[in-house]
């Protein structure tokens, strides 16, 4: 959550999460745009980071089923 507040907030706000028009309608999906992010940033995030970030924005915007 604090990743996501310091990185990910930055280039957005919540609005991309909850646009009726929005991209990501699956887990997959989801974990598919973390991952774009996280190479166009080149954040260099782990496998473990990029699944708790998947999982904290479906936890707290998206509500996709596993």
């Amino acid at each position: 959550a604090a990743f996501h507040q310091a990185r990910c907030m930055a280039c957005h706000d919540s609005s991309v999460y909850t646009r009726p028009d929005r991209r990501v309608n699956s887990l997959t999906r989801l974990e598919s745009q973390v991952r774009m992010c996280d190479a166009n940033l080149q954040t260099g995030l782990f496998d473990d980071d990029i699944r708790a970030l998947v999982a904290h924005l479906n936890a707290q915007y998206y509500k996709l089923p596993r």
